[in-house]
């Protein structure tokens, strides 16, 4: 039986802004384009893992996807859960 290839996605992604941002980088109103832009890279690419944290932004967004297309994922998060929920995906708009 022969090896599949496989291609695997780490994802680093974006949070979205905070309410008072100064300087905008990912705007709550951007988050259509970057999901749309998510599935076409996936799609593109043939992933079929994928890496990443779970922060408010593109990383949410892109698991989002991943589970859309039945792609395989891995979470790993750089502090224990419940601190990571208040520090990186509760503190921003869209998440409640």
């Amino acid at each position: 039986m022969g090896k599949e290839a496989a291609t695997i996605i780490a994802f680093a992604g974006r949070r979205i802004d905070a309410p008072d941002a100064t300087t905008p980088r990912f705007p709550l109103t951007q988050v259509a384009v970057v999901r749309e832009q998510i599935e076409a890279l996936f799609r593109q690419e043939q992933v079929n893992r994928l890496i990443c944290s779970a922060a408010c932004g593109a990383d949410l967004i892109a698991l989002r996807v991943a589970q859309d297309l039945g792609i395989d994922y891995r979470i790993i998060l750089p502090f224990a859960p419940e601190r990571f929920r208040v520090t990186s995906v509760m503190d921003r708009p869209g998440t409640q």
